[in-house]
């Protein structure tokens, strides 16, 4: 079943699903499970894991797990698995994404990894020096430094402020990971102890208050500013191209803008030129992850802007449709969104549009075409098929009849789809074809449906 819903829908369509199986409200059980899952679908959904949004999001999911749950190794073993998944896959995002949950949860995870994962312990120390830089120890013997100290304070201006005078000179300490917090922070820890009971001040000195550290890489755009900054970066100039830096970050203030809320005017100004920038930029330029992240980036407005694609579901259709000519490994990735696209606007209004674009369009537009009506089939409901087989089988099978063999085998492709959802109820039109046409729908289709191969219906010779 796994193994049929991983060809249907593709890693990064399920690794979303099995996410949510990590809620609180589910059994231990079928939490484990999805860890499970997961381990080995990170390794394949790349372009989900492009954004640093998406490891956040496992991380913390898996974080929590190992919180609640140390003393259960159904859920610690598969958590653990998933974090040193995500640390091969981006290990600077990953132990950042680490150290920005709670420091509760921080102990526990390396706890575990200095039972387990060495390695990922040796990852968060490493991070935790770079980013911690101790304080060097003052040599107040040295009599040089003690003179050269003087001089510079004979240097320094008077300070007007008598307030600030008694701080002169000190510099603020940052602390390492393994030194010994000052006693002013340790009396501030016992008193938040005391009102919480919940403070450990050991966790405190070996992980110190995020305030020592650099700012955060985050953005720290406002909802409106990304907005602005994304027009003023779309903005047409002549000859205008973009850098692969520029391309990247206008990708993802275009998925922040079509989840944020924004007014109707603010997005008027904006669909069309994002939606150009992602066709004409991205996916139909020459670098293959970045038509990948296009592709992810396209899903994202596709959920989020639905009037706008409504009202272009044509023009989405035609573009979508030109990219079943690129390499077969982009082929996952065109699946994914119009998967996406079937299932916020219903396959039932996407189909009869299709159908007409099989009458009229040649190879290889033609091919592609019916690559999307398989795909769009998949999330169809069998009554609906049912009900128009007819309609969507009549250009089917005059296509299958095509001078051109690849058109012929893509027909084929798309039949077996309709018999998978139809069941026993096809076969009564598949007597319309060649003998050897239909031997040919049956043994792709006990290929799809993982059955051994059984003798063809003697109606069916």
């Amino acid at each position: 079943v796994f193994q049929l819903m991983h060809t249907n829908y593709g890693p990064h369509k399920l690794i979303s699903a099995f996410i949510k199986c990590l809620e609180p409200n589910h059994i231990i059980r079928i939490k484990a499970g999805a860890l499970e899952v997961m381990n080995m679908l990170i390794k394949e959904a790349t372009t989900y894991f492009s954004f640093e949004g998406n490891i956040k999001l496992c991380v913390q999911k898996a974080a929590q797990l190992i919180n609640d749950n140390m003393k259960n190794k159904k859920i610690l073993n598969p958590a653990l698995g998933v974090l040193l998944a995500l640390r091969d896959k981006n290990c600077e995002a990953t132990i950042g994404a680490i150290m920005a949950q709670p420091e509760t949860h921080i102990s526990k995870i390396r706890i575990l990894a200095q039972r387990h994962a060495k390695d990922l312990d040796d990852n968060i120390e490493a991070y935790i020096a770079a980013t911690y830089e101790p304080q060097p120890k003052p040599a107040s013997g040295n009599k040089f430094l003690k003179e050269r100290r003087k001089e510079e304070s004979l240097e320094r201006p008077p300070d007007p402020s008598p307030n600030v005078r008694k701080y002169q000179g000190k510099a603020p300490v940052h602390h390492g990971p393994h030194d010994i917090a000052e006693p002013q922070q340790i009396e501030m820890e016992e008193e938040k102890k005391e009102k919480t009971n919940k403070i450990v001040v050991k966790a405190k000195k070996v992980f110190p208050k995020k305030s020592a550290s650099p700012p955060p890489r985050a953005s720290t755009l406002q909802p409106t500013s990304e907005a602005q900054q994304l027009a003023k970066m779309l903005t047409p100039t002549k000859n205008k191209t973009f850098t692969l830096e520029e391309t990247e970050k206008i990708l993802k203030l275009i998925a922040s803008v079509a989840s944020g809320q924004f007014s109707k005017s603010v997005l008027d100004s904006l669909f069309s030129k994002l939606f150009q920038f992602i066709f004409n930029s991205v996916i139909f330029g020459p670098d293959e992850e970045l038509q990948k992240k296009g592709f992810y980036t396209l899903s994202t407005v596709i959920k989020h802007l639905h009037e706008y694609i409504k009202s272009n579901l044509d023009t989405l259709l035609e573009s979508l449709i030109k990219c079943y000519t690129f390499p077969k490994k982009l082929w996952e990735s065109v699946d994914s969104v119009l998967v996406t696209l079937a299932e916020q606007y219903s396959p039932e209004k996407l189909v009869p549009l299709m159908m007409q674009m099989v009458g009229v369009k040649k190879p290889p537009d033609l091919q592609g075409v019916i690559k999307a009506l398989s795909v769009v089939i998949t999330c169809c409901n069998s009554k609906y098929l049912e009900q128009c087989t007819s309609n969507i089988i009549k250009p089917l099978f005059i296509a299958i009849n095509h001078e051109n063999p690849d058109v012929r085998k893509t027909v084929v492709f798309c039949l077996v789809e309709v018999y998978i959802k139809m069941g026993a109820n096809f076969e009564s039109f598949l007597t319309q074809l060649s003998a050897s046409q239909i031997k040919l729908i049956k043994i792709y289709w006990q290929k799809r449906m993982g059955v051994e191969s059984t003798p063809i219906s003697s109606q069916y010779p």
